[in-house]
């Protein structure tokens, strides 16, 4: 035989032994999969390299929750120069990219004042985080007594009331960054009884209506419904009820200067009740009932709805009514009934 010859057979790789090899290794897995199966090692089919995400979760590194997976530490306390003021850190600039709605904010009031150029000793507005941990955003002025009314935190932005000197009661815009007060925020959106030189006054936020918009009412001295608006974003827009209501005042159909409201914001439901009181009886003359559908602002105002009394009124305040079902909760004496505003079915004692 040649050496190529030779050669060639040197380079060849028997086939007996490459049948039992595989044989050997079947069996060697056949083997481990039947340990596996009952229960004498691991799953053989089970994934045991963890992803980096399952490797830190749960790891608590001692700050507050909602500083987990930031580069950011919790702020130093502040070094207070009111004996009256609460433990508080600084308000870093950082901090407002972590605010969301879980965050809320709280005025803080401390003494009585003077009770002439002054209502309180100490005022001041604090940021609080979901962990309870306290920002101090601003000393507030003492002449008033200061309120929140509502607060947006994307925009930054706070409404602010000026209260404890007369049932007129100033909102102003707050701009939570700058610190700076916006007056006259709403324009010409709510009614001229709720406009005062260079701004506005009792006007409230109601409810997040779920499609961007808010509900917000506006209110005489005497609680009752002035008018109803909307705010979407930065922008504030009158409701069509507003001219309504207006129309019912003008024609005496008023408590007041407005009337009385019950509303349902889940179900974009609205109602209101303006009553004629004859002065020389005393008794009601005249009243007028309007539905509207918070979604599409459409309202009618020639429904009839059916009391046990003439002086039925919301139980929980004249424009703080509330629904139940498809029924108003009313109290007509001295007892609360359902009343029905969409099909004239008799009363119904609570």
């Amino acid at each position: 035989m040649s050496k190529g010859g030779r050669s060639n057979e040197a380079g060849r790789f028997p086939v007996g032994v490459v049948v039992a090899i595989a044989v050997v290794g079947l069996a060697g897995l056949g083997a481990y999969w039947l340990l596996g199966e009952y229960g004498f090692i691991g799953d053989p089919t089970a994934d045991v390299t963890a992803s980096p995400e399952a490797e830190g979760a749960g790891v608590d590194d001692g700050r507050p929750e909602w500083l987990q997976g930031t580069a950011y530490e919790l702020p130093p306390m502040t070094s207070p120069e009111n004996e009256l003021e609460p433990p508080a850190r600084i308000l870093e600039g950082w901090v407002w990219e972590l605010v969301d709605d879980d965050w809320s904010l709280t005025v803080v009031r401390e003494g009585e004042g003077d009770n002439d150029t002054s209502l309180s000793d100490y005022q001041a507005l604090y940021l609080v985080s979901p962990t309870e941990d306290t920002f101090k955003i601003s000393d507030l002025r003492t002449d008033f007594d200061m309120g929140l009314v509502h607060w947006d935190p994307a925009l930054q932005v706070a409404w602010i009331e000026r209260g404890g000197r007369s049932d007129l009661e100033q909102v102003v815009e707050y701009d939570l960054l700058t610190l700076e007060s916006t007056e006259d925020f709403v324009g010409s959106v709510v009614s001229s009884t709720n406009l005062v030189d260079g701004g506005v006054v009792n006007i409230e936020y109601r409810a997040d209506m779920g499609d961007e918009r808010e509900l917000w009412v506006s209110f005489d001295p005497s609680g009752y419904a002035t008018g109803v608006f909307w705010r979407t974003g930065t922008e504030w827009e009158k409701s069509l009820i507003s001219d309504q209501v207006r129309r019912m005042v003008q024609q005496g159909l008023s408590r007041e200067r407005g009337v009385e409201a019950w509303f349902d914001p889940a179900s974009e439901r609205a109602v209101y009740h303006g009553v004629f009181i004859d002065p020389d009886t005393e008794r009601l003359a005249d009243e007028m009932w309007v539905v509207q559908d918070l979604g599409t602002e459409e309202f009618d105002d020639g429904v009839v709805v059916a009391v046990p009394s003439d002086d039925c009124r919301p139980v929980d305040g004249p424009r703080s009514g509330t629904f139940e079902g498809d029924r108003i909760v009313a109290l007509c004496g001295d007892t609360e009934y359902l009343l029905d505003p969409y099909g004239n079915e008799a009363p119904v004692e609570r």
